[in-house]
């Protein structure tokens, strides 16, 4: 058995939000997105004027009106 097939070098993607690491970039951005989100999602609720219902309430109208759709770009 060679010495490389022992180990090998890893590259390691952080998350600058919570600080967890990934193997793919991609996964490390989606981390932080959810971090990110649920950061702004707790300052919504804590708002008096605003509600975790209506943000929610409000992205279901947006998708159910087509705003997201792939097609619509």
């Amino acid at each position: 058995m060679r010495e490389t097939d022992k180990y090998y070098k890893k590259e390691v993607f952080e998350c600058k939000e919570c600080g967890k690491q990934w193997d793919v970039p991609g996964a490390a951005e989606l981390c932080w997105k959810k971090d990110r989100l649920m950061e702004i999602l707790e300052e919504v609720e804590n708002h008096k004027a605003l509600y975790l219902q209506n943000v929610i309430e409000d992205i279901e109208r947006m998708v159910e009106e087509g705003k997201y759709d792939y097609d619509n770009d």
